[in-house]
């Protein structure tokens, strides 16, 4: 069963913005077009350079509005108004100290804003850096000359003054409380999202436990007719009187019951699709023990640093344990009291690393060429190499492969 998802959270948070951006760049030109109209009448029986400032953030604006409407991109606006904004009102601070300068920080506050909510980071970072070397600068060097030179307003330049006030102040507010809606409407797509992602967890985990009743259930249900095939197996081997076939028979029987145990160690744990090893090889050396039901004593040391193994890699690496230790029992020890079998199983970074050793010598392993056959299969199967070393002390194989399941 496919699962999809009914919307893309972050999708729509991006069409948000996208549209809410768009809408703040016309508002802001049309609100500053207006304004700058307003303002550039207001002062034009004052001072050239008010004039010249305010006509020229008239024209700007008219700019930036037509530019916005037609294309409907606001990421001209957003640099234009935020890179000009702050680079004018610092001129006007640092070089211009006749004008009021009361209305620059405010208007120096919203070019800050505007770039912190339209452009990338780094740049608002960097505006706002420029921003504290214009004011810092003004307050050294420019302030005490501006308070000598300003002279008292009159009511015409009282009202210019109070308008560009509100307007600077005004847009400043509106950017911050975008800032605050979208925050909150992106706070509350994110707990929708979340609600939303728990109810289809909260579906696949019961999905999840449907399923592997079922997988457990299938595999149940091999072990059992593997068991079966098993025992009537060894019900017809009962038939066979000749030593030699009887010994294959029990053979392919025990390959049968090593593939058996692994569908019963699924079904028996938390994992379908991994196996614990160590867990593994030491019940079915266990069972093997009890097949050839062997009076010598012999010791058998698991040194297995892997927590879990494929089911792809599992089946290979069983089929060539069994065949190992169980021709360990049949020809090692024939001439020795007692014994020693150890398995080390250890994991590289790429490959998989098995050690089998037995302290005995397989003097009749050559008439086992069925058993190293397969046991050559397998290890192509899983894409490795093994070494047989045998010397006065034992023998050994070492394997290296892959795990399939990787």
């Amino acid at each position: 069963m496919t699962m999809t998802f009914k919307y893309d959270p972050k999708k729509e948070l991006n069409e948000y913005l996208k549209g809410v951006k768009y809408k703040l760049a016309l508002q802001l030109s049309i609100t500053f077009t207006l304004v700058f109209a307003v303002l550039t009448i207001a002062h034009f029986f004052e001072s050239i350079e008010n004039l010249i400032l305010m006509g020229a953030g008239f024209i700007i604006c008219s700019f930036g509005l037509i530019y916005t409407y037609w294309t409907k991109n606001p990421k001209l606006v957003y640099w234009t108004y935020s890179i000009l904004g702050v680079n004018v009102v610092g001129f006007t601070l640092n070089f211009v100290p006749t004008v009021t300068h009361y209305g620059d920080f405010i208007w120096m506050f919203s070019a800050i804003a505007l770039a912190f909510y339209g452009l990338p980071q780094k740049v608002a970072y960097t505006i706002l850096v420029l921003a504290i070397i214009y004011i810092g600068t003004f307050t050294i060097h420019g302030l005490n000359e501006n308070i000598l030179i300003m002279q008292p307003r009159n009511n015409f330049q009282k009202f210019s003054l109070f308008l560009e006030l509100v307007s600077g102040l005004g847009s400043g507010i509106y950017i911050v409380y975008l800032m605050t809606k979208f925050y909150r409407y992106s706070e509350k797509s994110i707990l929708a999202a979340n609600e939303e992602l728990r109810l289809q967890n909260d579906m696949i985990i019961e999905q999840d436990k449907e399923k592997s009743t079922l997988v457990k259930e299938v595999h149940h249900r091999v072990k059992n007719n593997l068991q079966i095939i098993s025992s009537l197996l060894r019900m017809q081997s009962n038939e066979i009187e000749h030593h030699e076939a009887k010994a294959q028979f029990e053979e392919a029987v025990n390959r049968v019951m090593t593939m058996a145990l692994i569908h019963q160690k699924l079904y028996q744990g938390n994992s379908l699709s991994n196996i614990k090893p160590k867990e593994y090889f030491e019940e079915l050396a266990f069972d093997i023990m009890k097949i050839h039901n062997s009076r010598k004593n012999i010791s058998i040391d698991f040194n297995i640093s892997i927590e879990q193994i494929g089911l792809k890699s599992i089946v290979p690496v069983g089929l060539i344990f069994n065949e190992l230790i169980s021709n360990s029992f049949k020809h090692a020890f024939n001439d020795q009291p007692n014994g020693v079998v150890s398995l080390n199983f250890t994991k590289t970074e790429e490959n998989y690393t098995m050690i089998y050793k037995d302290s005995g010598y397989w003097k009749n392993s050559e008439s086992n060429g069925f058993g190293l056959e397969l046991i050559d299969t397998l290890t192509q199967q899983l894409d490795g190499t093994f070494e047989l070393s045998k010397l006065s002390d034992g023998t050994t194989y070492t394997f290296q492969f892959k795990d399939l399941s990787e």
